[in-house]
């Protein structure tokens, strides 16, 4: 019975938790016991290729099935197991197309513990199998180089099994490999009598017990039985914590040899024919170590003649380092005194400078029992030194591979930046590199930072000087490495002056050879890896690209990774403060459990609980006795609409009853969560306490017949708000004025109807009414709609049941202000007009005297003969200055007589496009403005106008011609005609000058204002211009864009705009 209580326990749990897995990263599904598929969630959609859950939804499982038998071995397993973990099989996609999976299955069993329905998760593994797959031919690749060796090679386990073995290995033992590899190396193929000995030997080297021995020889059997000696060359194989795992051994058959050299000792004779054929070197030495006779295969080893050779001191011949000397003098000793040596591996350097490796064996040469001397027999064993170390390198190269495309799987996200390091140190320590590193570029590319870094012991590490440095400090090289090329140098010291700036920076850090490759992650190229050769210049060899490159690829997608989860991360931790920090209570609810299961602070706060939040809360209980049937009815409704598929918003209000006897009034919202093609069963809630409001609203209903009707009837908005600013009550007004319903104002709280800029002064203006009871004073406001406009507020304090009230009147000022701002303007502009012309015929006539006497003192200059050619040229400079700044007195003067003519403007109807092309035709003729492109944007089909044309061809000559000269010679002037749905048309200029200095925008259309003081300019025309448009009813303004230069917005009244207004009026 227990049993059964779990997994019903264990069933709820897991489909109460569908809706929190259906937007996690790994696929997730359910399905009846036949295969039939109950719901899936996003990620198991783009898994397979499906867009909508209808498309997956109630098929069979089978049809996605690669192997129809994989299926019936799954449902077996879950049927006698309950479950199946990282069970691994093909799948097909919605195109057709196969990838690897990774299933985990568990079956849901009821209260009697019958399986009810499958829910399990699936994992993409195809990059992984697609690994392993390169793994097994990379492996099979390296079993072809080992049968290509002419020695055995063999590897053998702890427990004496062989796990490798090469061709040759298999044709001396007369097996095929399946014969061999898994089989007991003693037990199978060492003879009897060596079995015990050189089991114990390796047993004694897998426990540590014993040094191992670098060379022996001893006896293999053979299929048919025979006996071969081998001379085995070992090493020791160690796992990633330097535990012995095994050994690994190449032999040599040396069984006819150790027959050849029984033979030589039978005959001198015999011996120097062998001698001479024998493929190994063969030297005679006394006593003193000088050559007595050697045969040619030592000449070929060692590159000499019979003349260098002979005759000279063995140390002469095959010493290549200091220690040599005592090295053999300790073997020749040994020797002598009766002991014996295995073969041992000198070097010695060729002729051409290249190292080669020889094998000697060194074997006293005895006359009557006393050693006359000494036998070497030595062979050149390069090529095989060559391939053991190639297949060493390749071991370590594989396994180093495979060791960082698994490190990261595992990793926690804190240990990322630790592992990239390990990594940078494993592959700079294969590569025999001084310094390995990351660097990242800035999401802009900009900038690029040296993110991680290993060094060599005594290499300075550079990543904490290389941080945010511009990438343009470094053009060729980021040019590169931008276009996702390999950046690869021997030597640095020969860059050319391309990579002047590269060369200097990477001299500096001592660097003789570097190796850069690029990071790429979604084909961007967002840093790169890189490998320094500080000590001495390296080639690059191919194999080391290849490495750099593929780990390139791996911190690639480990650093898209941590960015990834980082990202998640942040957008949880703020997701879950701002949801626990909210004002309003927020809680998660089970409908069918009538629990909260999850819910913030101010829930708590608002149900005086103390608790911690994972404790549930029955809603139900919450509620007074008096109303907990009217709630139970209300919730029993709200399932009911649930599983009819009403999803929308839910709203009702209840009160609560505080543990200390307290009772609240809450306002409830419930949202639905989604729940794929289920019926939601859970709902977000937002809970308010609005105890406070309620009573208020009792009180003010008391009184509210008393004032209801003027109230409601008055023209001025009317807000009544609580000393905490929450907004009780609103007329009409107030709606109409600020474009709210009801609803959303008494949401709100008199903060919010204010933009931020006026807060310090609503605060103000709060504490003076609180104060004094009473304050009239003028603030902005801020629409639904974004838009500010000034109010003029009478505020006043009263109370209600002990509860301080502010009653607020609220007046909008615009068109006042408005008007005020224009007769401020105007009688500036008419006072402007009137001292113009009182003083303009006072200062004409002295300038028209000015005028004259310049003009004649230029003749004058023009007929003296006297003055020299640079005196007279200097002289009409200075007069042609004088004359032009007379005009410009003149055009002021004229600019305020302007402001004095009281004409009244000539209003018509007209076509504005033909005004606007005469404009501009008229401008272009005059100013010939060279350089600079018009494009001119009329609509054809523009209602006419019901302006002046006259005026309004002055209006845009005036702003194309400061257009024309803020650009000089190039740029461009766009002029675009339309019309507005208020009936208005509107001329708006546009340019890509320099554009006007925030700090000047308000005063441009001042009388006298001007930013060309040294060119002829009266600071007029544009005052001027909002004058003459003023005069029929239309305005210009300087637009506010992101675009360079200036915008000009000149609006006139069209004819069909006067046509509707009058009818509106009329």
């Amino acid at each position: 019975m227990k049993e059964g209580s779990k997994q019903e326990s264990s069933s709820i749990t897991t489909s109460d938790s569908y809706c929190i897995t259906s937007d996690i990263p790994a696929g997730v599904f359910r399905t009846t016991i036949d295969g039939k598929i109950i719901s899936v969630n996003k990620a198991l959609l783009r898994l397979f290729g499906y867009s909508s859950p209808d498309e997956f939804n109630h098929k069979a499982v089978y049809k996605f099935h690669s192997d129809s038998g994989n299926r019936a071995e799954i449902i077996k397993k879950i049927l006698t197991e309950g479950a199946i973990s990282n069970y691994e099989t093909k799948a097909k996609r919605k195109d057709g197309s196969t990838i690897w999976i990774s299933l985990n299955v568990q079956a849901l069993k009821d209260k009697d513990g019958n399986i009810k329905i499958l829910e399990g998760v699936v994992e993409d593994v195809s990059k992984r199998k697609e690994t392993e797959q390169a793994l097994r031919e990379e492996r099979d690749r390296t079993k072809r180089y080992l049968d290509l060796a002419g020695v055995i090679m063999v590897a053998i386990d702890r427990s004496h099994r062989v796990t490798l073995i090469n061709q040759k290995g298999c044709q001396i033992l007369g097996y095929g490999e399946k014969d061999i590899i898994g089989k007991e190396w003693f037990d199978n193929y060492v003879p009897k009598v060596d079995r015990k000995k050189v089991k114990d030997v390796f047993n004694q080297l897998m426990d540590g017990k014993i040094e191992p021995v670098e060379y022996f020889e001893n006896q293999i059997l053979t299929k048919n039985n025979e006996t071969r000696i081998i001379a085995w060359h070992n090493t020791v194989l160690r796992d990633s914590e330097g535990t012995i795992t095994g050994t690994l051994s190449s032999g040599e058959d040396i069984t006819e040899k150790k027959a050849a050299e029984e033979k030589l000792k039978e005959s001198e004779e015999k011996y120097r024919s062998i001698a001479e054929l024998a493929p190994d070197g063969i030297t005679i030495i006394n006593l003193n170590g000088i050559i007595s006779s050697c045969n040619m295969a030592l000449l070929r080893q060692v590159e000499k003649t019979s003349e260098e050779v002979v005759g000279k001191h063995f140390l002469d011949i095959f010493s290549s380092q200091p220690l040599d000397s005592a090295r053999y003098s300790k073997i020749f000793n040994s020797l002598l005194r009766g002991r014996s040596f295995s073969p041992i591996e000198i070097p010695w350097v060729s002729k051409d400078g290249s190292l080669h490796y020889g094998e000697i064996q060194v074997s006293p040469m005895k006359k009557n029992g006393i050693v006359q001397g000494f036998q070497v027999i030595s062979r050149d064993i390069t090529v095989r030194k060559q391939a053991e170390e190639e297949l060493r390198k390749l071991i370590e190269f594989e396994q180093l591979i495979a060791n960082l495309s698994t490190s990261f799987i595992n990793l926690s996200l804190e240990e990322i930046d630790q592992g990239i390091d390990y990594a940078l140190k494993s592959v700079g320590e294969f590569a025999n590199v001084d310094r390995s590193y990351v660097f990242l570029f800035s999401e802009n590319g900009k900038n690029m930072t040296n993110t991680h870094e290993w060094c060599a012991r005594g290499i300075k590490p550079q990543k904490e000087r290389i941080k945010g440095v511009f990438t343009n400090r470094f053009p060729w090289f980021y040019e590169k490495i931008s276009k996702a090329q390999v950046v690869s140098f021997y030597d640095v010291s020969k860059l050319g002056d391309e990579a002047f700036a590269e060369k200097k920076e990477w001299q500096k850090q001592s660097i003789k050879s570097i190796l850069n490759v690029p990071m790429l992650i979604k084909n961007k190229v967002v840093g790169f890896v890189g490998f320094d050769s500080v000590k001495e210049k390296k080639e690059w060899e191919k194999n080391l690209v290849d490495l750099l490159q593929i780990v390139g690829e791996t911190l690639a997608n480990v650093l898209q990774r941590k960015e990834a989860e980082n990202a998640l991360r942040r957008s949880e931790e703020k997701f879950r403060l701002l949801i626990e920090n909210m004002r309003h209570g927020l809680a998660l609810y089970d409908w069918k459990k009538d629990e909260i299961v999850y819910y913030n602070k101010a829930v708590r706060a608002i149900f005086g609980v103390t608790h911690d939040s994972r404790v549930p809360l029955r809603l139900l209980d919450s509620a007074t006795i008096d109303e907990r049937e009217e709630l139970k009815r209300t919730l029993e409704t709200a399932i009911e609409l649930r599983r009819n598929g009403y999803s929308d918003i839910i709203d009702f209000d209840f009160r609560t009853a505080l543990p200390n006897g307290e009772k609240r009034w809450i306002k409830t919202r419930a949202y639905p969560v989604e729940n794929m093609n289920e019926v939601p069963s859970q709902s977000y809630m937002i809970f308010e306490d609005i105890t406070e409001r309620k009573t208020a609203e009792i009180k003010l209903k008391e009184s509210q017949e008393k004032y209801s009707e003027l109230f409601q009837r008055s023209n001025d908005a009317i807000f009544i708000h609580d000393s905490d600013g929450i907004i009780l009550d609103v007329n009409q007004k107030a709606l109409e004025l600020f474009g709210y319903s009801r609803n959303e104002m008494l949401s709100l709280r008199i903060a919010d109807l204010h933009p931020r800029k006026s807060h310090q002064d609503s605060r103000k203006a709060f504490h003076e009414v609180t104060t004094q009871g009473f304050h009239n004073f003028e603030i902005a406001f801020l629409k639904k709609n974004g838009s500010e406009f000034p109010a003029e507020v009478s505020s006043s304090l009263f109370e209600i049941g002990g509860r301080r009230i502010i009653q607020g009147i609220v007046r909008d000022v615009t068109e006042r202000k408005k008007i005020e701002q224009q007769l401020v303007r105007s009688a500036k502009l008419a006072s402007l007009g009137v001292l113009a012309g009182g003083i303009a015929h006072q200062i004409n006539n002295p300038l028209g005297t000015m005028l004259f006497a310049s003009s004649a003192l230029k003749n004058l200059l023009e007929k003296h003969d006297e003055l020299d050619e640079q005196t007279r040229e200097k002289s009409l400079a200075y007069l042609d200055a004088l004359e032009g700044q007379i005009e410009r007195s003149r055009d002021v003067v004229a600019g305020l007589l302007a402001f004095a003519q009281t004409k009244r403007s000539e209003i018509q109807s007209f076509d504005v496009n033909l005004v606007v092309h005469k404009a501009l035709d008229f401008l272009v003729d005059q100013m010939h403005p060279e350089g600079i492109e018009l494009e001119v944007l009329l609509d054809p089909y523009l209602p006419n106008a019901w302006a002046d044309p006259v005026a309004l061809e002055e209006v845009i000559i005036n702003v194309a011609q400061n257009s024309f000269e803020a650009m000089k010679d190039s740029g461009k002037l766009t002029v675009v005609g339309k019309s507005t749905a208020s009936g208005t048309i509107r001329i708006v200029l546009s340019d890509t000058g320099p554009g006007i200095p925030e700090d000047i925008r308000e005063e441009i259309f001042e009388p006298l204002y001007t930013t060309k003081y040294s060119e002829r300019g009266s600071g007029l025309g544009l005052s001027i211009s909002a004058m003459l448009l003023e005069r029929f009813g239309g305005r210009i303004w300087l637009e506010d864009t992101d675009e360079k230069g200036a915008t000009f917005v000149i609006e006139i009244p069209s004819e069909d705009g006067q046509i509707r207004l009058k009818e509106r009026d009329g």
